[in-house]
């Protein structure tokens, strides 16, 4: 039975929605009633992006403001059209020493105090750049037209082609449009299910130390790459005429479901339907697995000491201090520079050291940089940054946005020493390796018009199966790792491979103790008497 009081609660909580309901229905039943909406003045594309965006920051900065009163101005522009570059901390509600949390532990006030003004940071330093990004998000998203696709066409194959009646729209109204088919990625779980595999990343990222370190280090690598190289090495690919063609093949092999426009597709029981695998589909898993599994058992290599290089006095022939590994020895091959190999104008990498620090110029350590512990090579400090006498950044190989330049540079932005100087570090001119030679010259062997009939090197790959020897037939070899993990898969037996037959008899021949001259009178031989 229901009190008089709990009875008040429930009208009081009702009559005012039943008097905002009959007002309503009044109003829209009387002609005096003004169904106008006055639309606030709207700025650029990129204003009202960063309008949205500051929104979110502001509300995950200042939990306390409900409304978002206390950064409007920050975000959108007022009444006079300017926007606000502080946060109204007038309107922020008063902190009380020992406000309980989410948990219902007393916060003190000065932890209260630190986390608004940090807050505050956050919102008003956004607001400093509030020119900058509206202007990058403008140009980024310019108020342009561009070619549209076909999308009512009733091929869902051909939708990528331009319509019959005008090829062009709104760059604006197309990203709108775009925007609102990615709803059925939502409703269908793709997005939700990529931003919880990103978020799990994330997660474990986090909980490495390990992990934070390596990206510390690469994060400090400012200026390894020339800057075209860095900031444009996907517009070639972007740029590919036929990439389309060419995703859609790759996918169709490789992709869970290879038919996803199949006019007639195969249904379950439920009337849903079945995804075709891609033929290698079976494949990749495979070798995701394989990877997985070796990735996660890889064990560091041992340490071995600096390779060192010297002259004999006597022949003068190159001595080395130990023998390479295997990939120093693929460095020194393909990496040998010769102004016979490759053509074309220089284009240059750094050089790395055997640790994959940017390596000096010389091979020798030289103010401003440190080698204390005398092991040969510069010293780089916990973030991979090389150390310097005076304890100021060393300059970036390469001119790169952000990192601290060098006294001089030339025409390639290479680190000069001083201007005009000797290089600061070492390059290698990409142009004239031995790599840029072998590329050149396997080009007509990758031909793909078939009437040349040059494919040469895939059909290297097809006869590979021979070369490589026999095989199990189906995944029946198992390998176990360190961890547990136990991988089957479908394995070649090397002691019937001819490949490894040639292997081994070319490094019998190396082993010769003539190898060395009659590898050294044949070099000579090409080099002084080419006919």
């Amino acid at each position: 039975m229901r009190t008089r009081a709990s009875l008040g609660r429930v009208l009081g909580l009702f009559v005012p929605i039943l008097i905002g309901l009959i007002g309503g229905f009044g109003a829209a039943c009387s002609n005096d009633f003004d169904t106008s909406r006055t639309l606030p003045p709207r700025g650029t594309l990129g204003e009202e992006l960063f309008g949205v965006m500051c929104d979110r920051v502001g509300a995950q900065s200042l939990h306390e403001d409900l409304t978002g009163a206390s950064f409007q101005g920050v975000c959108h522009r007022r009444t006079d059209g300017t926007f606000a570059d502080t946060v109204d901390q007038t309107r922020l509600p008063a902190m009380v020493d020992g406000q309980p949390d989410i948990d219902g532990t007393p916060v003190p006030m000065a932890k209260q105090q630190q986390d608004r003004a940090y807050g505050v940071a956050r919102v008003e330093t956004l607001a400093r750049h509030r020119a900058d990004l509206i202007a990058a998000l403008d140009a980024t998203f310019p108020d342009i037209k561009v070619p549209v696709a076909d999308l009512g066409n009733p091929d869902p194959t051909l939708s990528c082609n331009p319509p019959a009646a005008g090829g062009e729209g709104s760059l604006h109204t197309e990203l709108s449009n775009l925007l609102g088919r990615f709803q059925n990625l939502y409703n269908d779980g793709t997005i939700p299910q990529s931003t919880e595999s990103m978020a799990r990343v994330v997660t474990a990222f986090k909980a490495d130390p390990d992990a934070q370190a390596a990206w510390a280090r690469f994060d400090a690598r400012a200026g390894y790459r020339p800057i075209d190289i860095a900031l444009g090495a996907t517009r070639p690919v972007i740029a590919y005429p036929a990439l389309r063609d060419f995703a859609n093949a790759t996918l169709a092999l490789l992709s869970a479901d290879s038919q996803p426009y199949a006019a007639n597709p195969q249904l379950d029981a439920g009337g849903n339907r079945i995804p075709v695998p891609g033929a290698a589909y079976p494949q990749l898993t495979k070798l995701m697995e394989v990877a997985h599994a070796e990735l996660l058992n890889a064990t560091p290599d041992p340490s071995v000491p600096m390779l060192t290089v010297t002259t004999d006095p006597q022949t003068g022939r190159t001595v080395l201090s130990r023998a390479r590994g295997d990939l120093e020895l693929m460095q020194s091959i393909f990496y040998a520079q010769d102004p016979a190999y490759g053509g074309g104008t220089s284009r240059y990498i750094v050089q790395r050291d055997p640790r994959g620090f940017v390596a000096l110029a010389g091979g020798k350590v030289v103010p401003p940089f440190v080698d204390a512990n005398n092991d040969g090579l510069p010293d780089v400090n916990d973030l991979g940054q090389l150390t310097t006498v005076d304890g100021k950044p060393a300059p970036a190989p390469f001119f790169a946005i952000g990192a601290p330049d060098a006294l001089a540079r030339d025409s390639f932005s290479r680190a000069l020493s001083a201007p005009g100087g000797p290089l600061l570090y070492g390059y290698i001119d990409t142009s004239h390796t031995y790599t840029a030679s072998l590329v050149q010259k396997l080009g007509p062997l990758v031909d793909p018009n078939p009437a040349d009939n040059h494919e040469t090197l895939m059909g290297f790959l097809a006869g590979s199966r021979v070369l490589f020897g026999t095989r199990d037939g189906a995944p029946t070899s198992t390998r176990t790792y360190a961890d547990g993990t136990t991988v089957k898969y479908d394995a070649f037996h090397t002691d019937t491979s001819p490949l490894v037959d040639l292997v081994y008899a070319t490094g019998q021949i190396l082993a010769d103790p003539t190898s060395d001259d009659t590898l050294a009178f044949a070099s000579t031989l090409v080099q002084k008497n080419p006919n």
